[in-house]
């Protein structure tokens, strides 16, 4: 299984996105971030689509090979990404549940570490949590603010909450409404140069908040 080297490359890349978009004109829009968290654009974080499920993956997979300590810091990574994703929300109270999950993840491989998870299913459970929490999180920050200049943006996180919708339903065992499935793979085909409409951009997001409603269902029903 290839390894990614995130806490060198990737999480350096990010932050070095940050950086220069703060040394450019925009620098004025962002505000200061808290203490002990950074400010990212949602436009980079969008390279990391596949992320905290890629972490949870390989974290799932170390715990049943036995080997808790790669899972521990697997489970970490994720925690990292979700603390990351929480800096480009623009409301409070989005970014307060993103990092409490979070949180709830480092506790997690804690207890991973010490040999207290005695089933997969546990994770399995978390994973799916911090997945909806992400795709409640976008889709709540998202939904609402869209103009014809922030259109592209919304597509960008409007791929991202589908990604966390599809990736949190196989935690669950359970597959997306057809109806919710569809809303995703429409916007998954819209590429750099498609057309955009204000009103199809809009539609998507309420098949999405659909979507993240339904699934808390099956995330709570988790056994």
């Amino acid at each position: 299984m290839t390894k990614r080297f995130y806490k060198s490359t990737v999480i350096g890349l990010v932050l070095g996105t940050c950086l220069l978009q703060a040394a450019t004109s925009y620098a004025d829009e962002y505000p200061q971030a808290p203490e002990g968290y950074i400010l990212i654009e949602q436009e980079a974080l969008y390279l990391f689509i596949e992320e905290p499920d890629a972490s949870f993956l390989e974290a799932l997979s170390a715990y049943n090979d036995g080997n808790l300590d790669s899972a521990a810091n697997e489970i970490h990574q994720g925690a990292t990404f979700m603390r990351m994703y929480a800096g480009s929300l623009s409301e409070a109270d989005t970014q307060k549940r993103v990092r409490e999950q979070s949180h709830k993840l480092d506790v997690l491989a804690a207890k991973v570490l010490l040999g207290e998870v005695k089933d997969a299913k546990e994770l399995k459970r978390a994973f799916a949590k911090a997945d909806h929490v992400l795709a409640r999180a976008f889709t709540d920050d998202s939904k609402d603010s869209i103009t014809e200049k922030a259109e592209r943006s919304a597509v960008n996180s409007a791929k991202y909450v589908g990604s966390r919708l599809e990736k949190a339903s196989q935690w669950t065992g359970k597959k997306l409404e057809q109806g919710v499935d569809a809303t995703v793979k429409a916007v998954n085909k819209v590429g750099k140069e498609s057309k955009l409409v204000g009103k199809e951009v809009a539609d998507w997001w309420k098949g999405l908040d659909k979507g993240v409603k339904n699934l808390e269902r099956d995330v709570e029903e988790q056994n």
